[in-house]
């Protein structure tokens, strides 16, 4: 059973990462303007994911959300699934999409 520290952590990640989606801002700009390791924010990225998976694993449930259109001149497409976000740019690479997505699959 998780210790209520380990429960209050993963609270506030939760509460982070809900945060850093809203924003819309990518990882990085994100982590750096709350003063957080992108190291830390991708381990309990990978964490929760885990978890949400473990814990929903015989009904896992995929919603589309509506996606705020941005002023910009990028035509591209963001994949969310799961608390996973894919932003592809215009010009992107097929192959390496492909490779990603492969991976992604295992997980």
């Amino acid at each position: 059973m998780p210790k209520t520290q380990d429960l209050q952590s993963q609270q506030e990640w939760v509460e982070r990462m809900e945060r850093w989606r809203r924003s819309g801002q990518s990882v990085s700009d994100w982590c750096k303007k709350n003063r957080i390791k992108r190291s830390a924010f991708y381990r309990w990225r990978k964490r929760l994911i885990r978890s949400h998976s473990r814990s929903r694993e015989d009904s896992i449930a995929h919603a589309f959300v509506e996606i705020p259109e941005e002023p910009s001149s990028d035509t591209g497409i963001e994949i969310e699934c799961q608390n996973l976000i894919i932003r592809v740019k215009k010009e992107f690479d097929s192959k390496t999409l492909r490779s990603c997505l492969q991976i992604l699959r295992g997980l």
